[in-house]
């Protein structure tokens, strides 16, 4: 498992470092923790993901894009075989 950490950006914009190249040499099965702080990381397989909020958790698909809206935090993720990009508005 190789480990990758979360660098902000703009606001709270995140990327990571070298990601995209790792991300596309990935064998199947392996896996990428990304990794902000202790409430924030993503998991991701090859071709799928999970992102962990905290305790939340939701699952990710090559080129999918949530949007999820509870209280005051809005997620959205997504996630190609080229690149990672997280946007977190606000964690309540």
């Amino acid at each position: 498992m190789k480990y990758q950490e979360l660098i902000s950006i703009k606001n709270d914009m995140f990327i990571s470092k070298n990601a995209a190249d790792m991300i596309m040499y990935m064998k199947p099965g392996e896996k990428m923790v990304f990794k902000k702080n202790q409430e924030l990381s993503l998991i991701v397989h090859k071709g799928e993901g999970e992102l962990s909020i905290g305790k939340r958790r939701v699952k990710l698909k090559e080129k999918s894009t949530i949007i999820s809206k509870e209280s005051t935090e809005k997620i959205i993720v997504a996630l190609t075989s080229m690149l990672l990009f997280i946007h977190i508005e606000a964690i309540a």
